[in-house]
This record gives C-alpha cells, sequence and structure tokens, in this order.
C-alpha cells in the first residue's frame, strides 16, 4: 500500500525530539537489518514504539548467527524525509530587561588625559 506525502509530513509533525532522533538513527542502516547495538542512542523501547506505529521492520540481520536487526520501512522513509520539511515552532519572544546602568553621554564627559 503506498504512502502518501501528506501522511508523513502529518507524522513527522507530531513527533517528539527523541523520536526524530531515532529516526535519524535507523535511517542510518541503508536498506539493510542492523542489529540494535550497531548506533548509540536506539534502544528496544524505541525500537518497539517505532513498529508499533508502522516506522520500522524486523528482519535476520545476520542468516548465520540468527541475529535479530530492524531498518526503516517505506513510512519511515518518508517520514525520515518529511522531518526537514517542518515548521518550526513557534517560540515566545523573550522581553529584554532594562539595564540597570544608564549608557554615558560621551558628549558631555571630558577625554581622560594621562600624567
Amino acid at each position: 500500500m503506498p504512502v502518501s506525502e501528506r501522511k508523513a509530513t502529518f507524522i513527522a509533525e507530531s513527533l517528539k525530539p527523541h523520536q526524530v532522533k531515532a529516526i535519524k538513527v535507523l535511517a542510518g542502516a541503508f536498506g539493510t537489518f542492523e542489529p540494535v547495538g550497531f548506533a548509540p542512542g536506539l534502544a528496544m523501547p524505541m525500537i518497539d514504539w517505532m513498529i508499533e506505529n508502522g516506522l520500522a521492520e524486523k528482519g535476520l540481520a545476520n542468516e548465520f548467527t540468527g541475529k535479530v536487526g530492524y531498518r526503516l520501512t517505506e513510512l519511515g522513509e518518508k517520514v525520515r524525509w518529511s522531518l526537514d520539511k517542518r515548521q518550526p515552532k513557534d517560540r515566545p519572544k523573550i522581553k529584554m530587561i532594562e539595564p540597570r546602568l544608564k549608557p554615558i553621554d560621551f558628549r558631555t564627559v571630558r577625554p581622560f588625559k594621562a600624567k
């Protein structure tokens, strides 16, 4: 079933920063199934969340040892590329505090003379 760009963009907009990081880390697998320990910053609870939401899939990383690996699905890949198109969140403007020291008017101050 093809995944629409609109759905991927909607998912990308709703992700939290740690979920965005996990998608970017798992995107480093380059289409092959990679075991959990291949990259730091990616743990099983996050991979389980990604599998539940259809962003990642499970498969054999090494057929000789039988290790299980993970990679992004088609939806996960589209969400990964939609991350760059996200609208920045509105941040509240910080008002500047009035300085306690008044600026010196250099027109009225005499220049300093060294002895």
